[in-house]
């Protein structure tokens, strides 16, 4: 099932890349391991007939996946910092809806999905992620999923950085001259990110660790580069709490 998952997420890419978002902003995506782990996590939890919200459409290649899969799937984003995603996503004929997640109200009735799935969004979130973690756990079936990925604050690349007196947050200039900041507002340590959904209702089912920030650095791809990376992947095999990404799954239950 894993490779024809992948063989699937390919095509999704080649789809996405022939698409204006791509060749014509620029937002051309490249196969990632990160991403095929959370189509993996997503895929684990999915049974036959069941309705995903995809939250954050971004480029959309999960909510494409899993579409040519045959799953009903609902993408949301916001026009004002998601820009022409929804526009894009629409080349596919996926069902597609503007929401703020800000306004912490969903558009969608009570028990509406199975899965829902948040990719690398919660650390955008400029506020309490509380009220929106209530919605989405409002509108998710009982005995349903919740899959989140996110940056893990106490990456190790993170920790190096800080030595070195480089800040581990998006640079000033990204958004100083923006009226709205789009870069990370908070990141969540493991704890943190189990805490804010046990707290409002979810049932902690697994947390897994990945290596995103090394695998496509290209600093490292020197010989000293190389060898520099093989200390630290050494390091994280050991703590693997300390790897840059964390994908959390979580489930309703009444």
């Amino acid at each position: 099932m894993n490779d024809n998952l992948k063989t699937i997420y390919l095509q999704a890419l080649d789809d996405y890349n022939k698409t204006p978002l791509a060749y014509k902003e620029g937002w051309v995506q490249k196969f990632s391991n990160y991403s095929l782990l959370q189509i993996l996590k997503i895929n684990n939890v999915l049974n036959e007939n069941n309705k995903i919200l995809d939250i954050g459409t971004g480029s959309g290649i999960v909510p494409i996946v899993f579409k040519k899969m045959g799953f009903d799937i609902c993408t949301i984003d916001y026009v004002v910092t998601g820009g022409n995603a929804l526009n894009n996503i629409d080349l596919f004929n996926i069902p597609n809806k503007n929401v703020d997640l800000n306004n912490s109200i969903l558009p969608f009735d009570n028990n509406s999905f199975d899965v829902i799935f948040m990719g690398d969004v919660i650390e955008h979130l400029p506020n309490s992620p509380k009220k929106i973690i209530k919605e989405f756990y409002r509108i998710l079936k009982p005995g349903g999923y919740m899959i989140i990925s996110t940056p893990n604050s106490l990456r190790l690349i993170g920790r190096i950085k800080l030595l070195f007196g480089h800040s581990i947050w998006p640079s000033l200039e990204s958004f100083y001259n923006s009226e709205y900041n789009e870069t990370h507002h908070h990141e969540y340590t493991p704890n943190e990110l189990k805490f804010v959904f046990n707290d409002n209702g979810f049932k902690i089912d697994n947390l897994t660790f990945f290596e995103e920030n090394l695998n496509v650095d290209k600093r490292f791809d020197s010989f000293l580069g190389r060898f520099i990376k093989f200390i630290l992947n050494s390091i994280l095999m050991v703590i693997p709490r300390l790897k840059s990404n964390m994908i959390l799954t979580v489930k309703k239950i009444l």
